[in-house]
Parts: C-alpha cells; structure tokens; sequence
C-alpha cells in the first residue's frame, strides 16, 4: 500500500476510499477494473487502487459452489496513513477453537512458521464479521488467505470491543490482521 499511496495525498495527511470494480477471470485474478467511487476526489486514490488491483485474488468459487470467473466483483480499498491508526482491535476465536491446527493450509509450512493475512471486513451486528475481501498475504502461495476467509466464514472470529478511541470507519470497512501461528493470533484496526 505504502509504494502506491499517492503523494498528493502524503503532502496533505490524506487518507481515503476507492470502490473498485473488477472482473474475476481464471484463478481467481481481477481484470478489467474500473473506479466506482473516490473520497476524496482530488488525491489520485482511484489511480493507486487501480495500481493495487492485480495483487489481490480472489476464491476461485462462490459460495454456491459456480465458478467465480465470469462474475463482476466490487472491492472497497481503503488508504490511510499508519500514523492515523487507533491502537487495535482484537479478533476473538469463539468456543476457544483450535483455529490454528484446523485451518493450516494443507500442503503447507508445518513449523516455525509465522504468516500473515491482510482482510478488510465489516463489523456487524454481535461483532461479526462479514463481506471479508483478502488483500495480502505473506509468505505467498501456502493458501493463508483462503484459510482465514473460511474461518471467518465459519463463524470461528468474532470482533472485541472496540477501544474507546477507536472511532469506527466512515465506510464500516475495517483493516482485519490474522496471524497463523501457535498459538492463533488476529488483529482488527481502522
């Protein structure tokens, strides 16, 4: 995020939201993407999510089961300066489950491992988590994103409750971290 933030926007102590919309072609990559929306308008934002776009993937299936490719997406991008940031959020596993053996990418690093899972998601109603978008992970190419968005999708995380100083997103699109280590570890900040 940081090689693309514009410098427009650095010059100002900008920060700001790009709706983009993509076409989901084979393997889950996005073509064809095209900027929604921009707040603000004025700091070249569309052009740094447009940047942005052929990092992320997306499942390669629905939730019913279809193909993804073919099927157009909107993916929100949210741009803020570290500096901004309210301390965090935590994700909480509900019925304490032992996230971290069920959902280890299978074949995958096994030991001594630490990887990391950059979402955005919103915040609903019980503190769940909902419309998660995986933007990054790292090491690549283990399969961390999908295991944290099958997590999540199976109701394991829930959100703490947010700091007093942690105002919620004007969008309601927070910054989820997930870290696959032992013991499971996340994270949820502005």
């Amino acid at each position: 995020m940081s090689r693309v933030y514009p410098m427009r926007a650095r010059r100002y102590d900008a920060s700001g939201i790009v709706l983009t919309r993509c076409l989901v072609a084979e393997r889950g990559v996005l073509t064809a993407c095209s900027v929604v929306s921009e707040v603000p308008a004025d700091m070249d934002f569309g052009v740094a999510a447009l940047a942005l776009a052929p990092q992320f993937l997306v499942e390669e299936r629905l939730r019913t089961g279809a193909p993804a490719a073919g099927n157009w997406i909107q993916i929100p991008v949210r741009f803020s300066l570290l500096a901004r940031h309210p301390p965090p959020r935590t994700i909480v596993l509900r019925d304490e489950y032992k996230a971290s053996n069920a959902y280890w990418p299978t074949p995958g690093p096994r030991t001594e491992v630490i990887a990391t899972v950059i979402l955005f998601c919103h915040v609903v109603d019980n503190e769940q988590l909902k419309d998660c978008v995986a933007a990054k992970e790292s090491p690549k190419g283990f399969g961390f994103k999908a295991e944290a968005l099958r997590m999540i999708a199976a109701g394991h995380f829930v959100a703490a409750a947010s700091p007093v100083e942690a105002m919620t997103p004007e969008d309601g699109v927070w910054t989820v971290r997930v870290e696959f280590e032992k013991p499971m570890k996340a994270k949820i900040s502005r």
